[in-house]
């Protein structure tokens, strides 16, 4: 998978969020099935799974101009964010898949 926006940019912010995603789905107690219980169970869309699991971190994005956050992210929008969270996914399934 190719390298995103915030990765290349913001390593250090991308791995914040990181390890609060792979936080939230190990505290969950579904860990890998968190995206089937979604899908699945919760018949919602995986888009919803990433973003909702990010709103269950706490993290707030600022812009590292006036709108403060636990990180700063300037210059970037929501289709950064989910090829973010998509790659994060993928990183938590081949670390935690059997």
């Amino acid at each position: 998978m190719s390298v995103g926006k915030i990765e290349k940019l913001h390593p250090a912010e991308f791995g914040v969020i990181k390890e609060a995603l792979f936080r939230v789905w190990n505290e969950s107690g579904r860990g890998v099935d968190s995206e089937a219980y979604y899908t699945v169970h919760l018949e919602l869309s995986f888009t919803r799974f990433i973003w909702d699991s990010f709103w269950k971190t706490g993290l707030k994005i600022g812009d590292g101009k006036g709108m403060s956050g636990d990180v700063a992210l300037p210059s970037i929008h929501d289709d950064h964010l989910d090829t973010a969270f998509r790659k994060i996914w993928g990183e938590y399934l081949k670390t935690y898949a059997t």
